[in-house]
Parts: C-alpha cells; structure tokens; sequence
C-alpha cells in the first residue's frame, strides 16, 4: 500500500509540471477549448510486414479518458499527395503533385447509439465501416482500418524540453518519459498501394493530418487543427512576450495550399526560433543562405516517405537532411511511433547535425510498441493513468500560451 501512495503521488508531481508542449498535444486556445478536436501525432511508414503498403496514423485528443469518443460533428482526415525531390543543398525542396487521395473518417458516436461506430470514405469514394475498437478489413479496396482508444507513443521529457524551448539551456538528460500511461484516440490506416493509388504517382509521398468540422448546409467545413512533421506549431512557432500567438491560425491553414501573406508571417517566426535553438550551444551553425533553406522546408509541414525504402526506425526528417547535405536518402523518412523526434528535433536544430546528438535521455526505443496491425499498444487503464490524465490536462490548460520573456542574442 505505501508503495502504491508513493508511486501515485510521484506521477501526480510528474503531471503538474508537465509541459504541453509535445509533439501536437494542446497546441493553442482553440484546442485547449477542444480537446477533442486536438491532433496529438502523426505517424506514416511502410509496413514492416506487407512490403508496398503504406501505414497512415493520426493521433488525437490527448489524455483522453476512460469515456472518451470520437465526435460525430467532426471530420477526421489523413490526405496524402504524390511527392518529389526538386532539389539539393541550398536548392533544397520537395515538389508535391496536385493529385489529392483523401481518407475522410467520421463517426456515431454512442450518445443515441448503442455501438460507436466508424465510415472512412476513402480514394475511388469507397466508404468502410465498421465499429470503433474493431479491425476492419476491407478487401475490396485492399485497405485495413482500425479506430479506437491506444496507449500514446510519444517520448517526452517535459522539464529537460520546457528548459531548452523557454529558458534557453540545454539541461542534462534525466530519462523521464512524461507521456508514458497516457492514452489517445488513434485511427490507423493501413493501404495496398497498388490498389489505391494511381500507378503514375511514383513512390514517394507528402502525408498531413486534419480535423474540420463536418459540413454544414451550405458544404463549407473549417478546418480546426492539422499536423505534418511534429513539433512545428509547438517548437517552431514559438512566440515571445510582445508577439503574437500564430498556432491557431496556422492550424486553421490548408496545407498544400497555404495563405502566401500568411506564409511569410510563418517563416518569420520559424526562422527566429531557428536563429534561438541555433544559439544555445555558442557556435552559428546556420548562416543566413542555410536558414532560409530549412526555413523553406519547415514551413511546408509535412511527412514525406519514400515507399521504395525498407521499413525502418528513427527515419524521422532524414530524406531532409539528405537533401541538405546534398547525399541520397538511405531510409524511408515518415516517422514511426517510437522514433525519438525530440532528439532529432533539437539536435538538427542546435548544431546542424555538425557535432555529437543531444538527448534528453529517454531511452531510444528500437522498434515499433507492435510489429503487427494496428502497430500502437492498447490503452492503459491503470489507476495511476486515471489520475495522471486529469492532472496533464490541468496542466495543459495552464502552460499552453506559455511565451518566452527574453530576446536571445542573434535578435
């Protein structure tokens, strides 16, 4: 029993100082107020198992409780465009075809239903349906689905990120994974390439993840919240004091087809936080001509896979680099549930990839929580959990607009 009180009463200290700032998780006022609404992640790699079929993954609503649901007034979609290599080195750049192949998921939910229930209309306007928690396979389209409640596979040292983002200092690492018993809502998709997509689309893809609301009478639907490569709303957009807060309007944002005013706003901001990751280890690794470059790729938030590639862990932002150092791509770039992108994050970040990696000293997993669909471990449902997910979200609530107070020496 003492032992019980003194585990729940360290990860109630864990949760109350968790910062919010992982991945996607709570990133703005409006996902604060909607936190069903809030995309936490997203995950897109090739099979480990099937070669030539794509997995498409998107996490949402954080710290999601027992109870939680997917809402029927939402939309939730995954759209995935044709992709190249316009570039290397300081012409670095992806050309994205027009082509969009959109897997648009809504749901009824169990308010006047006795199952909570999923119909994904997916390429060739083929709907599937099925029930939540449930795989579906549909061999028609050659495309399986599973929707439900899953273990979140983010890693995330919340004190060693909040220092490194707001208080300029890169802390030594102390391997504590704050998101560990925390659950999501998780709609995994896994798809036959050859039976979905149009031979003539190549090999290699631009993914993004959305949540509008459903159509109305007259068919508009907003868009609430969207994410490509992780940590662009939460890391990059990062404002100071006197500035404003762009995550809301920059989550609101059509991905391929982003506000040209809008943009330059974006890349602005993108290219300040560059300029202050840059600086906090003493040595200007991304002289202007560079920083534009990366700026130019960031701005452009999404997950690029190479289908051609193996299946590989901690891929993450590597087909990037490559372009960068004007070097072919040896993995499959998309990110695996597991790859430790903080590290990646912050490491590029700080030193360009020019000295030794940075850790926050989590362990690095090796491999995906599942080798088999749907890939993400099932929820936690202990004690601990419950009481963790509703101090995280208090947390959440509170940290969320959080600002940095200083101005860093390359201003």
């Amino acid at each position: 029993m003492i032992h019980f009180i003194i585990t729940a009463i360290t990860s109630l200290i864990l949760c109350i100082s968790l910062t919010i700032d992982a991945s996607d998780h709570v990133d703005g006022p409006i996902t604060i107020n909607n936190p069903v609404a809030d995309i936490s992640d997203l995950f897109v790699f090739p099979s480990p198992q099937q070669p030539g079929n794509l997995v498409l993954i998107l996490n949402s609503y954080p710290f999601v409780p027992r109870t939680g649901h997917f809402s029927d007034r939402l939309v939730y979609s995954l759209v995935v465009r044709p992709v190249s290599v316009a570039g290397k080195g300081l012409k670095s750049g992806f050309q994205v075809g027009i082509t969009d192949y959109r897997f648009d998921c809504t749901f009824d939910t169990p308010h006047e239903n006795d199952k909570h229930s999923v119909n994904c209309v997916v390429p060739g306007d083929r709907t599937i349906k099925g029930e939540v928690n449930q795989i579906i396979n549909d061999n028609i389209s050659g495309i399986r689905l599973f929707t439900g409640r899953r273990s979140d596979s983010f890693l995330f040292n919340s004190s060693w990120f909040n220092d490194v983002v707001f208080n300029r200092m890169i802390p030594p690492a102390d391997a504590s994974n704050d998101i560990a018993r925390l659950n999501v809502l998780s709609i995994i998709l896994e798809i036959d390439l050859t039976r979905v997509f149009n031979p003539q689309s190549g090999n290699m893809f631009a993914v993004t993840g959305e949540i509008s609301h459903r159509h109305n009478k007259d068919n508009n639907s907003r868009i609430i919240d969207r994410i490509g490569r992780p940590e662009i709303s939460n890391a990059r957009l990062v404002a100071r004091a006197e500035q404003d807060d762009l995550r809301d309007q920059y989550n609101q944002e059509h991905t391929f087809k982003l506000n040209n005013t809008n943009r330059t706003l974006y890349s602005d901001r993108i290219s300040e936080n560059i300029d202050y990751y840059d600086s906090l280890d003493g040595s200007i690794d991304w002289q202007p001509e560079w920083k534009r470059v990366l700026t130019r790729l960031l701005v452009n938030d999404y997950l690029v896979v190479d289908m051609d590639k193996k299946f590989s862990t901690q891929g993450y932002f590597d087909i990037e680099q490559s372009m960068l150092g004007s070097q072919p791509h040896t993995r499959s770039g998309g990110r695996v549930p597991g790859d430790h992108v903080i590290n990646t994050l912050i490491s590029y970040m700080v030193n360009g990839g020019h000295a030794q990696a940075i850790s926050d000293g989590i362990t690095i997993n090796t491999g995906l929580p599942s080798m088999t669909f749907p890939y993400l471990a099932e929820p936690d449902t202990g004690v601990i959990s419950i009481i963790k997910r509703y101090f995280a979200r208090k947390a959440a609530q509170s940290l969320s607009l959080k600002k940095r107070t200083f101005k860093h020496n390359t201003d």
